[in-house]
C-alpha cells in the first residue's frame, strides 16, 4: 500500500509560481515556509512583496463583471439589430 506524502514546499517552487504569475499560490507556499522558519527574513520579504503586488492588482471578479457587462450590451445591440432586420424582411415580403 502506498502511503500519502505530505506536500513539500520549497522557496524555489514559490519563486517559480511568481515567475508564472501565480501569486496566490506562491504566497501560500511562503506562508507555509514562514510557519516552519519564522525568523527567515528573506521569506518574509518575499511574502510582503507578493502581498503588495496582489493588493495593487485589480480584482478578477471586477474584470469578469466588466467583461460580462460589455458582452451583455453587445448582445442587446445585436438583438435590436436582428429585430429590425426581421421587420424589414417582413415588410419586403408584404410587397
Amino acid at each position: 500500500m502506498i502511503e500519502e506524502l505530505d506536500e513539500v514546499y520549497t522557496k524555489t517552487m514559490a519563486e517559480f509560481y511568481v515567475q508564472q504569475g501565480y501569486l496566490n499560490e506562491a504566497l501560500k507556499i511562503y506562508q507555509h515556509l514562514l510557519e516552519q522558519s519564522p525568523d527567515d527574513h528573506d521569506l518574509f520579504e518575499a511574502a510582503v512583496k507578493i502581498e503588495t503586488k496582489l493588493a495593487k492588482q485589480p480584482k478578477t471578479e471586477t474584470l469578469h463583471e466588466k467583461n460580462l457587462a460589455q458582452l451583455m450590451c453587445k448582445w442587446f445591440d445585436l438583438m435590436l439589430a436582428f429585430n429590425r432586420l426581421k421587420k424589414i424582411n417582413m415588410l419586403k415580403a408584404l410587397r
